[in-house]
């Protein structure tokens, strides 16, 4: 069996997974920004809406790993770290925090409206979102009382 053979196939199952891809990302962004309107307006459960917001994330973050959108994963994973901090230690929601994840969403939907477009996220910049949430993630460490010894085994 050649090299070309091999492979048969496989440029299709490429395009359907960022179709996939493309569609399942156009359909949580409107949930999340639905999760976070109702956060800042301290409407519904909070403790749910950030689990699920974690979720949306994570989604997205696997999703664009398997199909090598760098830009998306960094910008992803950060955004799903400051969302697991607070989730995890119970950290309230802040203007700064709220406007930070405004924020990357707002990139999401651009490198998502680029993928739709081109096929490539572009020149999109994400490294101002990605510090922004950096400084906040520095701040509330400082802000936090590290566990003992003790409990970090438990864990």
């Amino acid at each position: 069996m050649g090299e070309e053979e091999k492979f048969e196939g496989w440029e299709e199952s490429l395009k359907e997974y960022i179709s996939q891809y493309i569609a399942e990302t156009k359909e949580r962004i409107p949930e999340i920004e639905r999760k976070l309107f109702a956060i800042e307006k301290k409407e519904g459960d909070e403790a749910e809406l950030v689990r699920e917001l974690f979720r949306d994330w994570h989604t997205v973050k696997g999703a664009a790993g398997f199909l090598g959108l760098s830009k998306t994963v960094e910008l992803s994973h950060k955004t799903e770290n400051l969302i697991a901090k607070i989730r995890d230690e119970k950290i309230p929601f802040t203007e700064d925090i709220i406007n930070v994840l405004f924020d990357t969403l707002e990139k999401l939907k651009i490198l998502t409206d680029n993928i739709a477009l081109t096929g490539e996220e572009g020149d999109i910049e994400v490294d101002t979102e990605i510090k922004k949430i950096q400084k906040i993630l520095e701040k509330l460490q400082g802000e936090i009382i590290p566990q003992t010894e003790e409990k970090k085994e438990e864990i």
